[in-house]
């Protein structure tokens, strides 16, 4: 269980772990959760992830990066990272404190939580998060600060959107709620995945996908989001039916 410091903040466990003859940060390759194992990526004990340069699925080079969270409504990072389990067809959501204990602590112990020992801002390992009995986490939450205030214009700013979002270049929730029932309703007219998120700029198609469920209602799958085609119309048509003829 981690301990509480005092002074807590990222300045102060800096400045202790440099006067201790440690690191600034640690990376580690990220810890297998449950079934999964997740080679492709790294977590270091600052609570940030990269993505490691590394070959597909599909047999293609895929280049590596910094994974940046998204905030959840109470202020947790959440993040998505794909497992070598090739029976796992969309990507894993998880939560960032939950993938730093997970590969500097342990996995979690019975009857454990991960408990923010200073608000959910930060994902320090061992300063921050620790694993504690879920009374004490769930006694620790009704004193936990609120989650910080939204201070960065939303992404569709330039187009007049006037709210403001916790983390810089993301969207509001009614713009995201927006982008969601625009990309549901070309993926029920057959237009895949990425052709129908192209405009927002996602990188990963798994929140594309997590919005058009939640705010337009798709029902079907990730694979059939990112393998459909739309019908032929008008002179394809015709000649895709001259050439099943023939």
């Amino acid at each position: 269980m981690s301990e509480r410091i005092p002074g807590p903040g990222p300045e102060t466990w800096l400045r202790d772990r440099l006067a201790a003859g440690k690191p600034a940060e640690t990376w580690k390759p990220m810890a297998k959760i449950g079934r999964c194992e997740f080679s492709g990526y790294e977590i270091s004990d600052q609570g940030n992830a990269r993505s490691l340069d590394r070959i597909g699925r599909n047999g293609k080079p895929i280049q590596g990066g910094t994974v940046t969270p998204r905030p959840h409504k109470d202020g947790y990072g959440l993040a998505d990272f794909r497992c070598d389990n090739p029976d796992c067809k969309r990507a894993h959501t998880l939560t960032m404190q939950k993938v730093a204990l997970w590969t500097f602590v342990g996995a979690r112990p019975h009857g454990m939580n991960a408990s923010h020992l200073h608000g959910p801002a930060y994902n320090w390992v061992p300063e921050a998060v620790g694993w504690e009995p879920i009374e004490v986490n769930e006694g620790r939450k009704e004193d936990r600060p609120p989650p910080p205030e939204p201070t960065h214009p939303c992404r569709n700013a330039s187009t007049g959107c006037p709210n403001l979002v916790i983390n810089e270049d993301r969207r509001c929730e009614p713009c995201c709620a927006e982008a969601g029932r625009d990309i549901a309703d070309k993926l029920r007219a057959g237009i895949p995945l990425p052709d129908a998120a192209k405009p927002y700029g996602y990188k990963s198609m798994a929140w594309p996908y997590q919005l058009a469920k939640k705010y337009g209602g798709y029902t079907g799958t990730m694979t059939e989001a990112m393998t459909q085609r739309p019908p032929l119309k008008g002179w394809r048509k015709r000649a895709a039916r001259l050439l099943k003829v023939a």
